[in-house]
């Protein structure tokens, strides 16, 4: 006798039980029977994995998997990829909660999910740890001159790569001011002015720094600025000569 199951991916018990109605080939009856039973087990995978995540310090985390519902107990088993290749043992279940991260949270993350005797793993999640962004360097407040060059700086630390700045003149985007120095050129009496800089990071921290005044004023012209100097080297000369003589007297 062949029998065939309707739904091989169902997780449960399955047997074959014969009843009294059947009939041998000489028309006698049968007593009955059952078969042993057997346990049909299907893993029916994961229904989330863990995430990779960016984290600055101090932050917390849950790092979670679930499953389907299946029909075999499970077990969960963390684990974590250390810095020298090798595997640090996690909690038992199927959470991991990450609380006020350092630099040591950072790795790769995975839960290994034992259902029915297999093991199956999840997929594995990268954790990153960075620094808090943070203004070390707040722009000066400067006096420009005319035709001549000013400049703006900004310093920062930590935030995760790449850290963009953005320079604003009374809050107006500065096009192509995108490093943390902003040079101004040539500069007339049209870019006085407050000048300011956002500075993000490549995850979500994003600060402003502090309002830098541009106070332009009207440049010695480089011709002038050499006569000016050469007066006041013959002015030098002529001073040591009037002293010679007054000593020869």
């Amino acid at each position: 006798m062949t029998v065939a199951l309707s739904d091989l991916s169902a997780s449960g018990e399955v047997g074959i039980r014969l009843g009294t109605d059947i009939r041998d080939l000489a028309d006698k009856p049968f007593a009955g029977m059952e078969s042993a039973r057997y346990t049909l087990l299907r893993w029916a995978g994961f229904a989330s994995h863990p995430d990779s995540v960016r984290l600055y310090r101090g932050q917390d985390h849950l790092l979670s998997v679930t499953v389907n519902a299946g029909y075999a107990p499970t077990a969960y088993q963390w684990f974590k990829e250390t810095p020298d290749k090798g595997v640090e043992t996690g909690p038992v279940g199927p959470q991991w909660p990450l609380e006020n991260v350092t630099s040591g949270h950072a790795g790769v993350y995975w839960c290994e999910v034992t259902d029915g005797g297999v093991v199956y793993a999840s997929r594995p999640a990268l954790v990153e740890v960075a620094e808090h962004l943070a203004i070390t360097e707040e722009p000066a407040d400067t006096v420009g001159y005319t035709g001549r060059s000013a400049l703006f700086r900004v310093g920062t630390s930590g935030g995760f790569a790449p850290v963009r700045c953005q320079w604003r003149k009374d809050g107006a985007v500065l096009d192509g001011a995108e490093s943390p120095e902003c040079w101004l050129h040539d500069v007339t009496f049209e870019d006085a002015g407050l000048y300011s800089a956002e500075v993000s990071d490549g995850h979500t921290e994003l600060l402003e720094t502090r309002h830098a005044e541009l106070t332009v004023a009207q440049g010695v012209p480089a011709a002038s600025a050499g006569m000016a100097a050469l007066l006041a080297a013959l002015l030098a000369g002529a001073g040591t000569l009037l002293r010679v003589r007054r000593r020869k007297t």
